[in-house]
C-alpha cells in the first residue's frame, strides 16, 4: 500500500525569518546598526616603573607590561594601524593597592602640586569642579614619578581661569622637577607663555617646527586660521 503525505511548511513570521536582506554585501552594509572599525579601537598599555623594564602578564597571554623608555615603538605601531588612542594603565605596587585607591591621593606627592586640598580630600568626585579633577589627574600622574608628561589638552573644558591655573600647575611641575611636558592645545595664548618649542599640525603633518621665542600672536593665529 503506498501512503502520500504532505508536508506544510509554515510562510509567516516568526515560523519563517527571511534573510534576503542579509544575501548581498551592499544590503548588509544599508541596513547595519553598528559598525566597528580601527578609529572606534583604544590600545591599553601596562606601564611599570624604571628603565628597560619587560613583565609578561601571566593572565593575558602575549601581553607585557612595559616601563616608558619602552613605549615609543609601541605608540608608532599603534600609528600605522590607525589606533587612535592608547590608555595607559601604571602598575602600582600590590602594597599600595586599597579598595578606596588611597594611593592615588598619597600626601607626599598631593603636596608638590601647591594646591590646598584640606576637606576636598573626602570629596566624591562628582562633586569636584572641572579644575580639581584635572589637578587630582595630575596628582595620579605623579604618583607614577615620570620622566615625560603627555598632556593632551588639559586646558579643555575648563573656564579660561581654572584653565591657565592647570596649565601654570603643569609648567611649574615639569621646570621643578626637570620633567619633559609635551602638551597639545588650541589655545593660543597658553602655547604661547608655557612652551618652549612649538610643532604646529596639519592633516596628521607637522608643518610648524619653531621656538616659541621666534613666533609671537599673529603667526600663530594665522596658523590657526588656515
Amino acid at each position: 500500500m503506498r501512503h502520500n503525505f504532505a508536508m506544510t511548511i509554515p510562510t509567516q513570521f516568526p515560523h519563517t525569518r527571511l534573510r534576503r536582506l542579509r544575501r548581498d554585501d551592499f544590503t548588509r552594509r544599508l541596513v547595519r546598526e553598528n559598525a566597528l572599525s580601527v578609529n572606534d579601537l583604544i590600545y591599553p598599555v601596562f606601564v611599570l616603573d624604571g628603565q628597560n623594564q619587560r613583565q609578561q602578564v601571566a593572565s593575558m597571554p602575549g601581553v607585557e607590561r612595559l616601563s616608558l623608555d619602552l613605549l615609543l615603538p609601541v605608540a608608532e605601531e599603534c600609528v600605522k594601524l590607525g589606533i587612535p588612542v592608547m590608555a595607559l594603565f601604571p602598575v602600582i605596587d600590590t602594597a599600595l593597592k586599597t579598595p578606596d585607591g588611597r594611593e592615588a591621593m598619597n600626601p607626599e606627592e598631593v603636596t608638590k602640586l601647591n594646591w590646598p586640598l584640606g576637606d576636598r580630600l573626602d570629596a566624591k568626585p562628582a562633586t569636584l569642579s572641572g579644575g580639581e579633577k584635572q589637578r587630582v589627574a595630575i596628582a595620579r600622574m605623579l604618583m607614577q614619578r615620570p620622566a615625560i608628561i603627555l598632556a593632551d589638552e588639559p586646558d579643555a573644558s575648563l573656564d579660561p581661569q581654572s584653565g591657565e591655573e592647570v596649565m601654570r600647575l603643569l609648567s611649574d611641575l615639569a621646570r621643578q622637577d626637570g620633567l619633559t611636558l609635551l602638551f597639545i592645545s588650541h589655545r593660543m595664548e597658553h602655547t604661547l607663555e608655557f612652551s618652549d618649542h612649538i610643532l604646529g599640525l596639519q592633516k596628521g603633518l607637522i608643518v610648524m617646527d619653531v621656538p616659541t621665542a621666534s613666533t609671537d600672536a599673529v603667526q600663530l593665529r594665522r596658523f590657526f586660521e588656515e
